[in-house]
């Protein structure tokens, strides 16, 4: 089977596809990686050709005085205002590159944010369509949406009548977003509908939607359907080659001191003056018989060397599902992996949302009892030491900690769940290519 993987995002997005591209390579398919810039090293780490898709770099936007003042001093709302803006400036180079990802494939696999451009430039072969979702995404959810802000999510959580309308308005929202550019791209693909509504392009599409976040966290969907299942969390478990020395010295840190290690890192959410910070954190847990693990993400450094002492080690990468285990406590962004990955460890969590839904993963480690949520404008070297000495002392939390880490255990085969229901999508779509379409108004 050919098959091309698309992914507009950053780590956190493509290392789940890149996982399911280990599987299906090894059994013979043959697999096409469109990511972003920034994403193109880890790919080819992998051993795969990336195919970039798009120019647009995130991450230099970020780390800017622009992005820092733009992007983190704001709301949800706001912030995804920002990041379109800067999308829809790359809108035709994508397209034309997704476009070409896409030819002479049999499916398609992709997240929710690229579907129905995924679904225009495959209209005319009805290639099968799947989207990894890594968080809730619609009304038949019984938790508020993921991507409201944290008071507003707080306040629909108390009323649950109005949960399913924070879908149904933001998808209303997404529609009004995408629509002049979804119509952009159907009348240069020769789309022979009309469009009214950008969500109307995935009907009558093959499509598997499969939620990747698993169950420990998140309650089941009020309607069970075969063609949405929930999974757990897909973990990318090879390790490139050159990854192992990097490996090996964390590995020689832990086991030189058998003090308590705090971990801390906010992969793509990148924090003003991060040594600065991890100097002052490390200083300060030190003093509390504790040292601290960190890596850097999108963080701009004062230097990129590995910095090795024997309170605070900084390195560009750690494998999570070895390290978060033996940690007394978590410090992190509450991206939707490292959020699986940090509950599945029976680890304590303090989860520095900023942005999207990393403001609904710190919710569901605080409602279970697991961590404490801290928002970024309180992110200080005092204020993470506070927090974290209040996780390692809270004797509720640890036990909270670790009954959820048994639990979401079981959240962490979603690779194996994920080809499951894969192969009976395939099997049950049947050919679809080249067939013909009419026109008429959706």
């Amino acid at each position: 089977m050919r098959i091309a993987i698309a992914c507009m995002g950053s780590r956190g997005d493509i290392s789940p596809l890149l996982a399911l591209a280990h599987v299906f390579v090894a059994r013979g398919d043959t697999v096409k990686i469109g990511c972003t810039v920034e994403s193109r090293r880890l790919v080819e780490s992998h051993g795969f050709e990336p195919h970039v898709l798009t120019t647009l770099n995130l991450k230099d936007f970020l780390q800017s005085p622009l992005g820092q003042k733009k992007f983190f001093g704001t709301g949800t709302a706001t912030q995804l205002r920002a990041v379109g803006k800067l999308a829809d400036a790359h809108a035709d180079e994508f397209d034309e590159h997704l476009t070409a990802l896409c030819r002479d494939v049999d499916c398609v696999i992709s997240t929710r944010i690229i579907e129905e451009r995924a679904a225009l430039v495959t209209h005319r072969e009805r290639t099968p369509l799947v989207m990894l979702e890594y968080f809730p995404g619609d009304a038949h959810t019984p938790v508020p949406n993921p991507i409201l802000g944290p008071g507003l999510q707080d306040f629909v959580a108390k009323v649950p009548a109005l949960i399913p309308w924070t879908y149904r308005l933001f998808d209303v929202g997404w529609a009004l977003s995408i629509y002049k550019k979804t119509v952009h791209l159907a009348e240069r693909v020769g789309y022979p509908h009309r469009i009214v509504n950008p969500r109307s392009v995935l009907r009558r599409r093959d499509l598997l939607r499969v939620g990747a976040f698993g169950r420990a966290l998140v309650p089941p969907r009020t309607i069970v359907d075969m063609n949405q299942p929930r999974i757990g969390f897909i973990r990318l478990r090879d390790r490139a080659a050159d990854r192992a020395p990097l490996d090996a010295e964390v590995e020689a840190w832990i086991a030189q001191d058998d003090r308590p290690i705090v971990y801390v890192g906010f992969g793509s959410m990148p924090i003003v003056d991060f040594d600065g910070v991890l100097g002052d954190l490390s200083a300060r847990l030190a003093r509390e018989g504790m040292r601290v693990l960190a890596v850097p993400g999108w963080s701009a450094r004062t230097g990129d060397e590995v910095l090795d002492t024997p309170d605070l080690l900084v390195v560009p990468d750690v494998d999570h599902d070895a390290v978060f285990p033996r940690c007394a406590a978590l410090v992190h962004h509450g991206g939707a992996g490292t959020t699986a990955i940090a509950a599945a460890s029976g680890a304590p969590s303090l989860v520095c949302s900023q942005a999207f839904d990393q403001h609904f993963w710190g919710r569901r480690i605080e409602a279970r009892g697991a961590g404490i949520v801290s928002s970024r404008r309180d992110m200080t070297a005092e204020s993470l030491a506070q927090g974290v000495l209040a996780l390692v002392r809270d004797e509720s939390i640890v036990a909270g900690a670790r009954e959820l880490g048994s639990e979401a255990a079981a959240d962490l085969d979603g690779c194996r769940e994920f080809i499951a229901a894969f192969d009976a999508f395939i099997a049950s779509a049947g050919p679809r290519r080249g067939a013909p379409e009419g026109a008429g108004r959706v």
